[in-house]
């Protein structure tokens, strides 16, 4: 056994502030404060009670932290009245900080809420409000929960309303009180050290130190270099695209990076650009050169009959097409060179043969906009660039000059605004052409030290000083860390003097703290003096009662009951194992052992304190071994848990058991998918986003296309052996294919595809694969607390298509099933606009968060049955206690009560009792997700409650507390996914748990 690891996780119980029940421990046996409480009644239940002094006795093992609030409220006095008129005043950095603190403890746990936010970054924050409002309102009750149990006088759903009514979500906290009473210590504690720090930073002497050149350092490191930039970025799917493109706009570079019109021999006769042939003097080259590929035949006796040349034979012309300036045969390409205009007009050209939903132009002033109301951006920021590719950022930012700071434009000696040939990034291939940069604001920023030649310093401008202010500003809050303002507050523990009367909050509170006052145990009225400032007994019990009265109370209460129980005993040898194992602890301690968490050097009184909550050894043997003992006994008896005069316990777990049954559904898909990814990042956009940046026509045809796209597929999906053959091949052949037309042919089994048919759906930016969903997807696959959650539109078109198939599925041929919607009886007629653009409305539920999808159900589970036939088994069996138990089940595929009885009790059995496989798949998918909850802490804590029913307060308030206490309970068991206050009811959990107490109840 692992004692240091179960003596960690049990002073844990001990210390934190949490909703568990905590064991209770202490007698009264030292002297110790305990002001005016005495033998007042606080709790009862038959002819148990606990007094006011009993109750304080325990809550002192829970007092350390809250003496910690009141010392520190009393130390940074004169900072909380600070941050009080700070944020009366709306000082924003303290604001700032204020909210960031309490967004980040409500919604930083990714693992509670069930969203990964950025608490510092207020776009993201709303980004999760507008589009998770269920998982918002979830975290305010979960949030709202918490406040409670360590307040019990909180109405929680007034604060939950005050939340929902902020204008802003997640800002002006500073008006609700339990928020600003709550976190106004944090803001007190970080001004105090920001005072410190405002010091140290100005000591040449200090660590903190902040020069010149550190800002120097930091705005090389972070800014210099790092401006926003406009340029025309494009991005090919693939060398052959890239290719592609240059072919078909007829534009090619030269060594030194100089772009050259190719002559378009495809032009016919008449039209601008002809090239006539039989001008020899000019074009004798291309001559020759057709005559060497074999293409001259193709042109006729006049070489005017250019329709004859096909896509490949212009592909090889240009391709043989060699630059030069030198020729003799013909015009020499220096008549053919671009100017920077012509060169930025063949990229746009470039673009828009890629990109014709979202087509741009040159506007009058040189810069590149969208074409009417086309949505186009040419600015990126540094970032941007990183996030895109870091080759791409690279090259724009350091091998190109912008053209709108060149002295002449077309002077590309030095450096040119474009790429000289298309660029290898890191994903994909590219062509950019800078137009401006905001490199001038960084002009003069830095400049060299007049004193030393090789030392750069901030220049005297206005910017350049407004510059170091803000960036000395921004390397002075990196410096105020969590961690700095904590050591800063421990610092200043050394300048108060802090006496503690009461022996154990003493001990306690030295585990943490560095504790140098009285050593005495004094009664009186004060627990603790900061340094001519008391705290008394009756104020720390008001704080600690509101927090863990109720909780304590009952655990003193069941300890009572349970010990003096007849039905749950801890017998003599039982008893003197637990001291001979604790004997064992006692003497691995002495040794050492459990160090460092707990040292011998702490002693042996402060460690059955702090690991048990004990003062003696037999309390502490009580503590770990027999309190526990009879817990678990009782909440092992799971026949006396519930009045079973209606039903037995086993036939309320056979009704649970059932729901799981009723609501179980599997389905194994796999999926094509039609997606979107404008940013390029291998992740499919949201295709509503996409649509709605396109102009109505262009959203017209991308719905179009994927119309046309669905049905070619369809057509095309039974060529091949398989349905998965055919998607995967047809997706494999999607995604290797370019935005370019060129004419070729491949060979697929049974009929030969034009491959260019795939070029104008990819020119509509839709990317195809085909994927197999590797989990089994159920009714539980969306449960909002899962690891993993599928779309909405997605998961609901699974189940949708299990309950279509379940009845079918063992027919021949149904499956595999590709679900192509209706047999694919789909037209662009029969879908609305707005269809296309909600992914909710469309009753064909197509368009998902990723894109579009048609899913290929390869397999359906079966529903295990627990149905039990006497043909040849003989299914009466005998439980240890010689009795005899029923298992037939000749009419249910569900399980029955027997059968469950038969199973709980066979784990208590001395030899594991047999199971007909059949019956145990059954249990295990049908009963075990039942037992795991029943078996939970959660449900756990509801059932010591319950053996309580009855306990009366002498405050009125308790028992409406212990309902508070017991419905938040019910709230965490069931990870908050009923709500009915907006927050997320979750329909596939409901099905299965949304009666749960009624049934146990019943």
């Amino acid at each position: 056994m692992n004692f240091n690891k179960m003596l960690r996780k049990f002073a844990i119980l001990l210390l934190a502030l949490a909703s568990v029940l905590t064991l209770a421990a202490c007698t009264n046996t030292e002297n110790y404060p305990q002001g005016s409480l005495g033998d007042t009644e606080y709790a009862s239940f038959g002819d148990f009670t606990v007094t006011e002094a009993d109750l304080y006795n325990q809550l002192r093992l829970q007092a350390a932290n809250v003496l910690v609030d009141k010392i520190e409220k009393i130390m940074f006095e004169s900072e909380i009245a600070e941050a009080t008129s700070l944020l009366e005043q709306g000082d924003q950095d303290t604001l700032d900080y204020f909210y960031e603190t309490i967004n980040k403890a409500i919604y930083g746990t990714p693992s509670s809420i069930g969203y990964s936010v950025d608490v510092t970054d207020h776009d993201d924050l709303m980004t999760f409000y507008n589009d998770k409002p269920e998982l918002y309102a979830r975290a305010l009750e979960i949030y709202a929960d918490s406040l409670y149990l360590t307040d019990n006088s909180l109405d929680i759903d007034a604060f939950i309303s005050a939340m929902k009514n902020l204008v802003d979500p997640f800002a002006g906290y500073e008006d609700i009180d339990v928020l600003f009473d709550t976190y106004i210590l944090n803001v007190a504690k970080r001004i105090y050290a920001k005072g410190v720090l405002a010091d140290e930073i100005v000591d040449e002497n200090n660590t903190n130190y902040v020069e010149e050149s550190d800002v120097v350092a930091y705005y090389k490191n972070n800014e210099e270099g790092r401006y926003d930039i406009n340029a025309l970025v494009i991005r090919f799917l693939n060398l052959n695209e890239a290719n592609a493109a240059l072919y078909e706009v007829g534009i090619k570079s030269d060594s030194k990076g100089n772009w050259y019109a190719i002559p378009d021999i495809r032009i016919l006769p008449g039209n601008p650009g002809y090239i006539d042939l039989t001008d020899t003097a000019n074009y004798q080259y291309i001559v020759n050169l057709l005559s060497g590929l074999n293409l001259i035949s193709k042109l006729g006796t006049g070489l005017t009959e250019r329709q004859n040349l096909s896509q490949s034979d212009y592909e090889a012309y240009y391709k043989a097409y060699t630059i030069s300036n030198t020729r003799e045969d013909g015009i020499r390409d220096t008549e053919n060179l671009l100017s920077t205009p012509e060169v930025k007009q063949k990229f746009v050209d470039i673009y828009n043969l890629l990109n014709p939903t979202a087509t741009i132009q040159i506007d009058g002033t040189g810069d590149v906009v969208g074409d009417s109301d086309t949505a186009y951006s040419s600015l990126y920021t540094y970032d941007d660039l990183s996030k895109l590719d870091a080759a791409l950022r690279g090259h724009i930012y350091n091998t190109l000059t912008a053209e709108a700071l060149m002295d002449d434009p077309n002077d590309t000696t030095g450096s040119s605004p474009y790429s000289s040939r298309v660029q290898t990034g890191s994903s994909y291939r590219f062509l950019a052409f800078k137009l401006n940069d905001d490199s001038a604001s960084q002009e003069n920023i830095l400049v060299e030290d007049p004193d030393h030649a090789d030392v750069k310093i901030f220049g005297d401008s206005t910017e350049a000083q407004a510059k170091y202010e803000e960036l000395r500003t921004k390397i002075i809050e990196n410096k105020l860390t969590p961690t700095y303002i904590s050591n800063k507050v421990s610092a200043l523990y050394e300048d108060f003097s802090i006496d503690i009367y009461d022996s154990i909050i003493r001990i306690i509170y030295s585990q943490t703290h560095d504790y140098t006052g009285t050593e005495k145990g004094v009664a009186g009225d004060n627990v603790a003096k900061i340094n001519d400032t008391y705290i008394t007994v009756d104020e720390m019990y008001t704080q600690l009662e509101k927090a863990y009265g109720i909780n304590l109370a009952y655990d003193l209460l069941i300890n009572m009951v349970l010990s003096d129980s007849d039905q749950y005993t801890i017998d003599s040898d039982t008893l003197k194992d637990y001291k001979t194992q604790f004997e064992t602890i006692m003497s691995n301690f002495t040794a050492d052992s459990y160090a460092p968490t707990y040292p011998a050097q702490m002693g042996r009184q402060a460690f059955l304190l702090v690991a048990f909550g004990a003062q003696t050894n037999a309390e502490a043997v009580n503590q770990l071994y027999v309190y526990p003992d009879l817990r678990q006994q009782y909440i092992d008896d799971i026949e006396n848990h519930y009045d079973s005069t209606n039903a037995s316990i086993y036939e309320k777990f056979a009704q649970l058991a059932g729901k799981q049954y009723d609501y179980e559904k599997g389905i194994n898909v796999s999926h094509l998918l039609i997606y979107v990814d404008q940013d390029a990042n291998g992740s499919p956009d949201d295709p509503a986003k996409y649509l709605n940046d396109l102009s109505p026509s262009a959203r017209l045809a991308v719905q179009q296309g994927v119309v046309d796209l669905i049905n070619y597929i369809y057509d095309h999906v039974g060529d091949y052996t398989s349905l998965s053959a055919g998607l995967t091949a047809l997706a494999s052949s999607y995604e290797n294919s370019i935005r370019i037309e060129q004419g070729r042919y491949d060979s697929l089994p049974y009929e030969v595809i034009d491959e260019d048919v795939w070029a104008p759906f990819r020119r509509l930016g839709l990317n195809v694969k085909y994927e197999t969903i590797s989990s089994k997807i159920t009714n539980k696959s969306n449960i909002m607390t899962g690891s993993s959650i599928l779309d909405e539109v997605f998961y609901d078109h699974a189940i949708e298509l299990y309950d279509q198939l379940v009845d079918i599925k063992d027919d021949d041929g149904v499956l595999p099933y590709l679900d192509m919607y209706e047999q694919n009886i789909l037209s662009i007629d029969d879908i609305t606009d707005s269809d296309l653009n909600d992914d909710t409305t469309w009753e064909l539920n197509l368009q998902s968060s990723f894109g579009w999808h048609f899913m290929l159900v390869t397999s359906i589970d079966d529903q295990k049955s627990a149905m039990l036939s006497a043909v040849n088994e003989d299914y009466v069996v005998t439980l240890d206690d010689d009795s005899t138990i029923d298992l037939y089940n000749e009419s249910s595929d569900k399980l029955t009560a027997n059968q469950i009885e038969y199973y709980l009790k066979s784990q208590e059995a001395d030899e594991a009792f047999s199971f007909d496989n059949d019956v145990q798949a059954a249990l295990t998918t049908y009963f075990s997700p039942v037992l795991t909850i029943y078996e939970n802490t959660y449900m756990q804590r509801e059932l010591i409650f319950k053996l309580l029913d009855g306990s009366t307060f002498a405050n009125a308030t308790g028992t409406a507390r212990v309902a508070a206490i017991r419905a938040i309970n019910k709230r965490q068991m069931t990870s908050y996914l009923l709500s009915t206050t907006g927050g997320v009811y979750d329909q596939n959990y409901a099905n299965l748990y949304a009666d749960w107490f009624t049934i146990l109840e019943g």
